[in-house]
């Protein structure tokens, strides 16, 4: 019993350190070790974002002391499937370095097993990116590693396209042309000094372009000027000896008072990908 128990405890910091992962990823590049500067980071991610959004396919990069005696394929599996890299498409790359080991993996997804063979990986592995660790230029090998990773996935995956919203602007102008028209239609018939069959000209101009989305809502303006006699006596609209007075109210334009003061992103965390084990270990 006592040599159980003294097991338990030598073995248990070794069980503690293996499950010693972020639940799940704050960013793109999650860095235990300080192995990248700040803006070294940022940079990563920042390039990796815009990947994402251009091809769809997600690539995080794990970086923590010590294996502490893991198996690196399975750690690296377990850290994929937690983090759900990659979208429906399993289009995922994990990039994970175990410093005190001088080890490091190219750990992809289902989708990406074609575009990126075990065969590759290890060659970008030896070639680009083991190299540059070895100098210390850790930021330069994983800079260089996922460049010549996407490279060779190419335009395997590509964004779904984002829905435009033409269309329901064009709702918006008509509706609010529609609401303009009905204005302009009540001033042409209630208070217009002119003729009789002038107004009727009015009118039938205004529902014409009140059918016209943009250039329309122009045209409206222009006819609801026509209709009243400007008084240049005062500052308001005359019709007959009644006016309109826009007071001295104020239009406060707090825009500019919701600046970003964060230069970041909002990082959505993984998209649902999984792993069947592909990759490769390299070490440096």
């Amino acid at each position: 019993m006592l040599k159980r128990l003294l097991f338990l405890i030598l073995a248990l910091p070794v069980w503690l350190g293996a499950a010693e992962f972020p639940a799940q990823p704050q960013n793109y590049v999650t860095d235990r070790s300080a192995l990248l500067t700040l803006p070294e980071q940022q940079n990563l991610n920042a390039k990796l974002k815009a990947y994402q959004d251009r091809t769809s396919n997600q690539f995080f990069v794990y970086i923590t002391d010590s294996l502490r005696g893991r198996d690196m394929s399975q750690l690296c599996q377990e850290i994929f499937h937690a983090w759900k890299i990659g979208s429906s498409k399993n289009n995922g790359v994990l990039i994970a370095i175990f410093v005190k080991e001088h080890k490091f993996r190219i750990h992809t997804g289902y989708g990406l097993e074609g575009a990126l063979p075990d065969l590759a990986t290890k060659r970008i592995q030896s070639d680009v990116m083991a190299p540059e660790f070895k100098q210390g230029r850790y930021f330069l090998g994983l800079d260089k590693g996922i460049n010549a990773l996407s490279s060779r996935i190419g335009k395997e995956f590509k964004a779904s396209p984002k829905k435009s919203n033409t269309g329901i602007w064009l709702l918006y102008a008509f509706i609010a042309n529609v609401l303009l028209f009905l204005l302009v239609f009540y001033l042409i018939k209630q208070h217009s000094p002119h003729p009789r069959d002038y107004r009727k000209k009015l009118m039938i101009a205004a529902i014409i372009f009140a059918l016209l989305p943009f250039l329309g809502a122009l045209a409206l303006v222009i006819i609801a000027i026509m209709t009243q006699r400007f008084n240049t006596s005062s500052s308001g609209w005359s019709s007959g000896s009644d006016y309109y007075y826009s007071g001295n109210s104020s239009y406060n334009d707090d825009s500019g008072s919701n600046n970003d003061s964060d230069s970041g992103f909002d990082f959505g965390g993984g998209d649902g990908g999984d792993s069947g084990g592909g990759g490769s270990d390299g070490d440096w």
